[in-house]
């Protein structure tokens, strides 16, 4: 993954827009890191046609309720484990200097 400091500052303004003022600058980067590196591969399409196969049977307002929700719930799995990382990451850095 490479991000240039120009699409980071790009980034900044998209993240302004789409979500308001950003926490922190780690907000930022978890940002950056999602357009830079998209998560669209075969487990995920198979979750999802799985998802959508058990909800079809439903009415398409709970469905797509619910694939909300798991969707929410993912990401937010997601930008979690990323910032822990980059504070792990940090933490190490300073512990190893």
């Amino acid at each position: 993954m490479t991000f240039s400091f120009q699409q980071f500052q790009s980034a900044l303004t998209q993240y302004d827009a789409q979500t308001g003022p950003a926490e922190s600058p780690l907000d930022i980067l978890w940002y950056c890191y999602c357009i830079a590196s998209p998560t669209d591969d075969d487990l995920i399409r198979a979750a999802e046609t799985e998802l959508n196969q058990l909800t079809k049977a439903m009415p398409l307002s709970a469905a797509d309720g619910l694939t909300d929700l798991v969707g929410r719930v993912c990401l937010s799995y997601q930008r979690a484990a990323f910032l822990d990382g980059m504070r792990v990451g940090a933490e190490l850095a300073r512990h190893l200097t």
